[in-house]
């Protein structure tokens, strides 16, 4: 597990580091600028030609003492730094580069340059960036576009000239600078970076979008800063080493009831498929045993293709025999379901997944909805909307959701006394204290019957005797992975929702 940070819980562990320990805060630059110098030697061992973007501040210290450091390693090194009220660090770091003989540029440099590195703002900004900011970001986005397109930034390139000469890379130091750190969001406009590398703890923006599409490839690195601020409520993200060792051991003398009974509701007249893929994905993720509710017409696919799975004919009897209800995948929205729905939550006590449909029939409903904060006053219920059913269930417009998406999530959560999954390109999960951000997945995955997989995944963790916050984010992490996975075998373009059920077994031996 890896701590998910905001800005005041990284200031807090910088203060303490320095303040209370007693690590001198130019003993830590000088670690984070090592640590960057040493990606960059070890990626990129043949670009030369370094530009140094960096601000006033602290994390433009961390640029000039990068820039040395390369310089010492024998790289062509270009200074260029804001004017203004520099940071003390970043004044000193400014006299020992010229004490050392070194030129700092104070307007933009010509020249041509492999690399860049961003570091003008790091982390903490809040609002537009200012003017001059602004500017040299966008001098850095363009001086790369301009390679991109076949121009340098002063003329065209033409033959020869064309084949010698590749876009600069661009590193990000903490995070690309105009990205909110706690949001993700584009503060006007950011340096979209090739990598990012940073320190000590991951921050939301390396993972919520659309920052996490401008830190390009995170590097996590070490340089010595002590745990003050983090507590039981700061965000977390699971790592894929983890991933065999998040579920709990199955008992050698156990059988088919020991690992977890679900009663599955999915599943409609036009709508088979999400039934079964659902049932599949409960059964290949542990759970011991199954019986799908499910329009009659279903039942001879079902005995056909999933043998494995239980017809329910009684929905009183089988929710006796059930550790868990898993209801709407497929289901509709009509009478007949939203009828079919009441009764099964009305006479249910169990720990509760609810999707799909089951959320539409929620938003259309607000007895129902009721119905279901009642029971989760009770009993575990987890939801699992995507954009479209969190809007129809918070009443929220897109553009609210997109700019204060954790705020929007934490609103809904505290409505309905919910585990809330949010799904999305970061999928988050939380149960009004703790939050999981997602880091596994691809776009791959956005694929007809995925977010049934899912489904039935959290479902049949949640059978397995897995709490159900724990059940909901571990449920996201391994769906990711096995995501991941179809992607190298079939590629983003031809993986399909069942891809990902015939990868989950290598995450979960």
């Amino acid at each position: 597990m890896k701590y998910v940070v905001t800005t005041a819980e990284m200031k807090a562990c910088d203060y303490g580091t320095t303040g209370q320990t007693g690590i001198p805060s130019m003993v830590l630059m000088e670690r984070a600028a090592l640590a960057v110098t040493e990606v960059i030697i070890k990626r990129y061992p043949d670009r030369n030609r370094i530009l140094i973007v960096a601000g006033k501040g602290n994390n433009g210290g961390d640029g000039l003492a990068i820039g040395r450091l390369l310089a010492k390693a024998g790289r062509q090194v270009t200074f260029f730094q804001l004017q203004g009220n520099y940071s003390e660090e970043a004044g000193q770091q400014r006299q020992i580069l010229l004490h050392l003989g070194f030129s700092i540029c104070d307007t933009w440099p010509d020249g041509e340059y492999d690399i860049i590195i961003d570091a003008l703002l790091g982390i903490g900004i809040t609002g537009e960036v200012r003017e001059k900011t602004r500017e040299m970001i966008h001098k850095m986005n363009e001086y790369r576009r301009s390679l991109q397109r076949g121009s340098s930034f002063g003329g065209e390139i033409t033959g020869a000239e064309r084949l010698n000469k590749a876009a600069p890379v661009i590193c990000a130091v903490d995070l690309p600078s105009g990205i909110d750190t706690d949001t993700g969001a584009v503060c006007g406009e950011a340096v979209k970076a090739d990598l990012t590398v940073t320190f000590q703890y991951l921050k939301k923006a390396h993972l919520l979008y659309p920052g996490k599409e401008y830190c390009g490839r995170v590097y996590l690195r070490d340089v010595g800063i002590e745990n003050y601020g983090i507590c039981a409520e700061t965000a977390f993200t699971y790592e894929k080493e983890e991933a065999k060792n998040l579920l709990p051991q199955r008992k050698t003398s156990g059988h088919k009831g020991t690992f977890g009974k679900v009663l599955l509701y999915a599943g409609s007249r036009e709508m088979s498929g999400a039934a079964l893929l659902c049932a599949r994905a409960v059964l290949c993720s542990g759970a011991g045993m199954l019986k799908v509710l499910t329009e009659e017409t279903n039942h001879t696919l079902l005995r056909t293709v999933l043998p494995e799975a239980m017809i329910a004919t009684d929905p009183v009897k089988d929710l006796k025999w059930a550790d868990v209800l898993v209801a709407g995948p497929g289901i509709g929205t009509s009478e007949e379901a939203k009828e079919t729905l009441t009764g099964l939550l009305r006479a249910s006590h169990l720990p509760t997944v609810l999707d799909a449909d089951a959320l539409n029939l929620l938003a259309e409903n607000q007895e129902l909805m009721e119905l279901v904060k009642e029971k989760a006053s009770k009993q575990p219920v987890i939801l699992t909307p995507h954009p479209g059913e969190f809007l129809r269930l918070s009443g929220l417009t897109m553009a609210d959701y997109q700019q204060e998406r954790e705020k929007a999530i934490r609103t809904l959560q505290e409505q309905c006394h919910c585990v809330l999954v949010s799904k999305d390109a970061c999928t988050l999960v939380t149960d009004g204290a703790a939050l999981y951000l997602n880091s596994t997945g691809n776009d791959g995955m956005a694929t007809a019957g995925s977010g049934d997989v899912l489904t039935g995944v959290i479902g049949s963790l949640l059978a397995q005797g897995i709490p159900a916050f724990d059940a909901a984010s571990k449920g996201v992490f391994l769906h990711g992975l096995a995501g991941d996975e179809a992607a190298l075998k079939k590629g983003k373009h031809g993986m399909i929702a069942s891809d990902l059920i015939e990868n989950l077994w290598i995450y979960l031996e």
